[in-house]
């Protein structure tokens, strides 16, 4: 018989839900070589300025390939 892997939504009984958050990603990892895995929790936040120049939109068929 073959085994199907399911996925049970369990972070609000672990304690670790991030809701409402802006947590993006997610690892479990050994990190401190204690034998138990622990959670790294990647986050972004929203930034109403953007630090960046943009240059026009080149729509006549002129922009380098």
């Amino acid at each position: 018989m073959e085994w199907i892997p399911t996925f049970s939504e369990k972070a609000e009984k672990y304690g670790i839900a991030d809701n409402p958050g802006w947590s993006v990603s997610a690892a479990f990892f050994d990190f401190d070589r204690d034998g138990y895995l622990d959670l790294y929790v990647l986050n972004n936040t929203l930034n109403r300025r953007m630090d960046a120049l943009y240059r026009s939109k080149v729509n006549d068929g002129s922009a380098p390939k």
